[in-house]
């Protein structure tokens, strides 16, 4: 366990380096270096119909804010500064793992995905590759 720990840690210090350059480049031409707003795009869409879809496997490429955290993240979640090392190698270690970790919540707005619980969750499944990851999702729609 210690060895794959360390491992997790590794990996993290390299997506955390990959974020350093990502925000620098970001900055240099002017775009954004962190995720979307969930609040934010809620409230220009005028978007509070909730819709429960349940249990989904969806595409790591859709995923394109947070609620709460999106200052955290790049915009390929690759983990900031602000994101505890230990705690995102440790979800690493448990998500490669035998017994994995339970499905992330998120909402879905206009075919995009918001993370609501599960940042970490998501962080590591891009710099693991994952095509999709598995996410109750609520449905939001404009009013």
């Amino acid at each position: 366990m210690e060895h794959e720990l360390i491992m997790a840690m590794q990996r993290y210090e390299s997506a955390s380096s990959r974020a350093f350059w990502q925000e620098l480049f970001a900055k240099l031409r002017g775009q954004s270096a962190h995720l979307l707003s969930f609040e934010e795009a809620r409230a220009a869409l005028n978007a509070w119909n909730e819709v429960d879809i349940g249990l989904v496997d969806v595409p790591v490429e859709r995923i394109v804010g947070s609620v709460g955290r999106h200052k955290d993240f790049t915009p390929t979640f690759l983990p900031r500064n602000s994101v505890n090392r230990d705690r995102w190698s440790r979800v690493l270690v448990k998500m490669v793992g035998d017994l994995g970790l339970p499905p992330v919540e998120m909402y879905e707005l206009n075919g995009d995905y918001f993370v609501r619980d599960g940042n970490h969750r998501v962080s590591v499944a891009r710099a693991l590759g994952c095509k999709t990851i598995q996410a109750y999702v609520t449905a939001v729609r404009p009013v």
